[in-house]
């Protein structure tokens, strides 16, 4: 049909003038435009030309008769929709006007034929003209749809045949069609056990693959068939891996994070009062090798602590700008005596190395772990390890694909490269590395890879991991290469060597009782006089009361209610020239953020001891 406001074209085809000007006549009056043609080869190039809603065609003609024309009509994808309509005085017999219709008439009429019946005639093809249009243009689109869908798409009847599948699905079976057609058979059996929708997962080919069937029903609710959805999961299911892996060492971090400040907590009474009481005794005698021991145990503790933070991503860093290769190469001769003998060590280092802005001391800790690993995974056979560093720009197309779409910005970046030739590694091994104390033998190294997640999540890195079962492992880690220009954030000023003992009143605020006696006994030892608050409210409260003889305080950055970083405000408002300490189990970067924007006199790291809180009050207080 035409568009909506145009009529019908009819194409009326008759050698007979007089008898072509009647019918003719007669349509238009009916409403329709007509197109006239005198001969079969006419007629087909008129088609063409106007493609016409329908085509009155007689039997007789000069060049060709009507079932001819046809025949060709239909042989002409061009035209080969237009309904054709015969109509013939000569040819009334049966015969004739079944093979007329054989020959592709979609109605066959004998003259004289009734105008209203020639017009109703022609209006009932022509909706079924256009109710089959509608159906062919349905059918385009749900073609079209079908094979748009990104997922694989197959219809079964009841014996498992593919009765029709979309192109999707076409490249997943390929991927090996014996395989898909087993998994086919099995959910359809299920299917039609269960009347219930059925899924399975396979891996195909390396690939896994998700497949889903539900019932087709018949007119009576029967099941005739049914539709599967196929699609390849894998880059799914790795997310999902991601994100819960994601998630566990976020909330292993939190959990490690708060054990370590609280594990400090202790420490500074358990260091404060060993070394307080190994100043209390004589020298090299029994008590003080067993004081010495405790605090040396204290201090074993205090490193514990110090990775588990650096695994929470809240170690301690000390930035500044790091030349890896410079750093590496530092190390060879530490790194070479750490590892077996049966183990060559090769450097491949890149001496144009942009630099990066990092705590060198746990970069070595990186490279020291794992170099040793790989060392490990090589056992007593003869084997390698090689460590490689070099520069790389990553743009979002290799961290969504190499590094698994890791929280990191695009842009430039320093790799630390090492590779072995040990035993390599399954994937439900590679899985588990990073998890603190996971190990493939008796007794493993406890933080160690842990922790290089920890450091590399705090200098806004990332690290890849490529292993093959027998033919070794690859660890790539990337941190940020350095601006060529930077501003130094605000570093605490070292203090100087000065005594040891003071005058004045300090106020120690911290939420721990046992860090409160211990302060105090070795602050008052240095000749100081000690106020104590366990709370935010009560050292506000307090340092209202005292203030004019308080000449220092000493703050906790983390107690429940009233943070430090709250209390502080509130004591300058009091005495704006206040000397305050800050103290935290926390590293001194994370707690200078926590702080951002305050004066403070100094930071001391928990654990520490007696000496140690000795050193920081004094130099504080010697600022002026």
């Amino acid at each position: 049909m035409k568009e909506d406001l145009a009529l019908p074209v009819i194409l009326n085809v008759d050698d007979d003038e007089a008898g072509r000007y009647v019918v003719s006549r007669q349509l238009k009056k009916a409403g329709y435009d007509i197109v006239e043609a005198a001969t079969g080869a006419d007629a087909l190039r008129l088609a063409e030309e106007h493609k016409p809603d329908l085509i009155l065609l007689d039997v007789r003609l000069p060049d060709m008769d009507g079932f001819e024309v046809c025949r060709r009509i239909r042989a002409n994808p061009r035209i080969s929709g237009i309904p054709v309509l015969q109509l013939s005085a000569s040819y009334r017999d049966v015969t004739s006007q079944v093979k007329g219709l054989e020959n592709g008439a979609d109605g066959y009429l004998t003259e004289p034929a009734e105008p209203e019946f020639l017009a109703a005639t022609i209006n009932s093809l022509l909706r079924m003209k256009g109710a089959e249009q509608l159906v062919l243009r349905a059918a385009r689109q749900w073609d079209a749809t079908f094979h748009a869908i990104q997922d694989g798409i197959a219809l079964l009847d009841l014996e498992g045949e593919v009765v029709q599948a979309n192109q999707a699905y076409a490249q997943l079976a390929a991927l090996d069609p014996a395989h898909i057609s087993v998994s086919l058979q099995k959910l359809l059996k299920q299917l039609r056990s269960t009347g219930t929708r059925v899924a399975a997962e396979e891996t195909v080919q390396h690939r896994a693959i998700s497949i889903t069937m539900d019932c087709v029903l018949g007119e009576k609710q029967e099941i005739c068939g049914a539709v599967c959805l196929v699609a390849d999961v894998t880059e799914r299911n790795q997310f999902e891996l991601n994100l819960r892996q994601t998630q566990k060492l976020e909330s292993l971090g939190v959990l490690a994070g708060g054990i370590a400040h609280d594990f400090n907590n202790l420490l500074v009474g358990i260091l404060g009062n060993a070394s307080l009481a190994g100043q209390m005794v004589p020298p090299g005698g029994p008590v003080a090798k067993l004081l010495d021991d405790v605090v040396m145990a204290g201090q074993r503790a205090a490193h514990l602590t110090r990775q588990m933070l650096a695994y929470a991503g809240k170690g301690r860093f000390i930035i500044e700008r790091v030349d890896l290769s410079s750093l590496v190469a530092d190390m060879t001769r530490l790194v070479d005596t750490s590892i077996p003998k049966n183990v060559e060590l090769h450097l491949e280092l890149d001496r144009e190395l942009p630099a990066v802005e990092a705590d060198a001391g746990q970069l070595q800790q990186v490279v020291m772990n794992l170099v040793l690993n790989a060392a490990e995974s090589i056992g007593a056979q003869a084997g390698a390890v090689t460590v490689r560093t070099g520069a790389r720009h990553l743009d979002r197309r290799h961290i969504r694909k190499e590094l698994e779409d890791a929280e990191i910005e695009s842009g430039a970046y320093v790799f630390l490269e090492v590779l072995d030739t040990g035993c390599g590694m399954d994937e439900a091994t590679k899985s588990r590395i990073f998890d603190p104390f996971f190990t493939t033998k008796f007794t493993g190294r406890g933080l160690g890879l842990a922790a290089v997640t920890g450091i590399v999540r705090g200098h806004k890195g990332a690290i890849r991991v490529k292993s093959t079962p027998g033919q070794g492992s690859t660890f790539i880690v990337f941190f940020p290469a350095a601006n060529a220009t930077r501003t130094d954030a605000p570093v605490l000023q070292a203090p100087s060597q000065t005594e040891l003992s003071g005058a004045g009143t300090i106020l120690v605020v911290d939420d721990e009782d046992i860090v409160l006696r211990a302060v105090k006994i070795g602050l008052e030892r240095q000749g100081y006089q000690v106020l104590q608050a366990s709370s935010g409210g009560a050292a506000i409260e307090l340092f209202q009361r005292e203030r004019n003889r308080i000449v220092g305080v000493l703050l906790d950055s983390s107690m429940p209610g009233m943070g430090g970083h709250e209390v502080l405000p509130e004591l300058r408002k009091i005495k704006p020239d206040i000397h305050v300490i800050v103290s935290s189990g926390y590293s001194e970067a994370e707690t200078i953020r926590l702080f951002s924007g305050q004066t403070i006199s100094g930071f001391l790291q928990k654990p520490y001891t007696s000496t140690r809180l000795a050193e920081e009050i004094k130099r504080a207080l010697q600022r002026g």
